[in-house]
């Protein structure tokens, strides 16, 4: 990003310039741990409770809502009515500055991986800035433009939403020229009431793309007339019958997918660095943007094999005597369903375990929801099931009958999973982010080398 001065923020945000207004920073950052004296630190929401953490981290200035939060004689800070409305401002001021090529990602289940598989992709020919990790809400996505550096020639941006509206107003300041919808499933169904209400708030990235852009979505979502009617743009279709086609071939004993991906009649092999049948259809996608920008599809879909992957997300992990995937940064149906049967067939002859928390959002599907997790996992074979949690545990534990254990805390997950887990199993942790269980290999690792060292 440009320098800017605490006088410039304060005239981007319309906002109140106290103290020194000549101190200036080259990054922003929303995050108080993230602060450093060339940062900004803006205070969005619980932020306000770290001004002195950032003071004391070395910002430069901060930016607020009330002034009564910041400490005595700041030596600089800007006072604004909407510290997350700043941040979209500033990602404005920026983005009018960037001469880049813009690619806007977002969908049901997913989005970071397909991120991360564009980014490989794309890379190949063109300087790309992506996040480093799932930033897709109203407070990050701002960062990631603002923090896109002056010779990026191709930004790629995830973006997630919580209410009907909130895709547009990330792409008012984000300017996609190309739209990625991963699926419409079923994911924030309790905000949302329906998955048509859903396909249309996801569809706002194709109303955002110009007449000469491009969306790409899938060839077999439900509801394809939502995204062809909300749109100027061309749409391509990834899929059986689709513009792109693929089909997945397997899973091999390290954890990579191979597949194949078919444009204008060429097969092209893909193999992705982990294990999820499903991820071609994003693999496809990625290629879809790739061509669009001009990348010769063979260079592109050869790229896709080191592509750098965003953590807990189907993260092949060596713990103990076991091979545990760490895909417990998020979950839905979906994911969860082809989370299981990724790992079943990863595991082949040896022992499959899952530990699983619940999937959060699900309104009035959730406990039908869990109970089809619970019963697909007896279905494919798993030695047993460890369910994390109280009543969507307790619905997961009750399909799956006699090979599920019930446990309420991580804690007591990583216990049983050192009881009952026979060294050499391959094991599955799967929970959306609020179960916590994201932690929980770095505590089972913890556990194991303790007892390595009583032994």
């Amino acid at each position: 990003m440009p320098v800017l001065t605490a006088t410039d923020v304060s005239r981007i945000c319309r906002g109140r310039l106290i103290g020194d207004g000549s101190r200036s920073v080259s990054s922003v950052v929303a995050d108080s741990r993230e602060a450093t004296r060339n940062a900004a630190f803006v205070a969005v929401r619980g932020g306000h409770d770290f001004i002195d953490a950032a003071f004391a981290s070395g910002a430069a200035f901060v930016v607020v809502e009330r002034e009564e939060s910041l400490p005595s004689n700041p030596a600089s800070a800007v006072v604004v009515d909407n510290t997350v409305q700043a941040l979209s401002d500033l990602a404005m001021h920026i983005r009018s500055q960037l001469a880049v090529r813009c690619v806007g990602i977002t969908g049901s289940t997913g989005k970071t991986l397909t991120k991360d598989l564009v980014a490989a992709a794309v890379g190949v020919r063109y300087r790309v800035h992506s996040a480093p990790r799932s930033y897709n809400t109203d407070v990050t996505v701002p960062t990631v433009v603002i923090g896109c550096p002056d010779d990026a020639e191709v930004l790629v941006t995830e973006l997630g939403a919580r209410r009907a509206g909130e895709i547009a107003e990330l792409c008012a300041f984000v300017q996609p020229h190309i739209g990625v919808i991963t699926g419409i499933g079923s994911t924030h169904l309790e905000m949302f009431g329906s998955r048509r209400v859903i396909a249309q708030t996801k569809s706002e990235l194709l109303s955002a793309l110009p007449p000469d852009g491009l969306g790409v979505v899938p060839s077999d979502d439900d509801f394809l007339d939502v995204f062809s009617e909300t749109t100027s743009a061309r749409l391509r279709t990834i899929g059986a019958g689709g513009a792109i086609q693929y089909h997945a071939v397997g899973i091999d004993g390290g954890g990579r997918t191979h597949g194949v991906v078919t444009v204008d009649g060429e097969e092209l092999p893909v193999r992705l660095a982990v294990p999820n049948r499903a991820l071609m259809r994003n693999a496809a996608m990625a290629l879809a943007v790739a061509i669009e920008l001009g990348i010769d599809p063979r260079e592109a879909s050869a790229a896709l094999a080191n592509a750098a992957l965003s953590s807990a997300r189907m993260q092949i992990l060596d713990i103990g005597d076991w091979t545990v995937a760490n895909d417990a940064y998020n979950a839905n149906p979906t994911s969860t369903a082809a989370a299981l049967r990724s790992v079943r067939e990863l595991a082949g002859d040896r022992e499959a375990w899952a530990i699983l928390g619940p999937m959060a959002e699900l309104g009035s599907r959730s406990a039908d929801s869990h109970r089809r997790i619970g019963r697909l996992a007896r279905s494919l074979g798993f030695r047993g099931v460890i369910t994390v949690g109280d009543v969507e545990a307790a619905a997961i534990a009750g399909a799956a009958g006699d090979i599920a254990h019930r446990v309420v805390s991580m804690d007591e997950a990583a216990a049983a999973a050192i009881d009952l887990i026979a060294p050499g199993s391959v094991v599955l942790i799967k929970a959306s982010r609020v179960a916590g269980l994201d932690l929980l290999p770095d505590e089972l690792t913890r556990r194991l080398q303790s007892i390595q060292r009583e032994a």
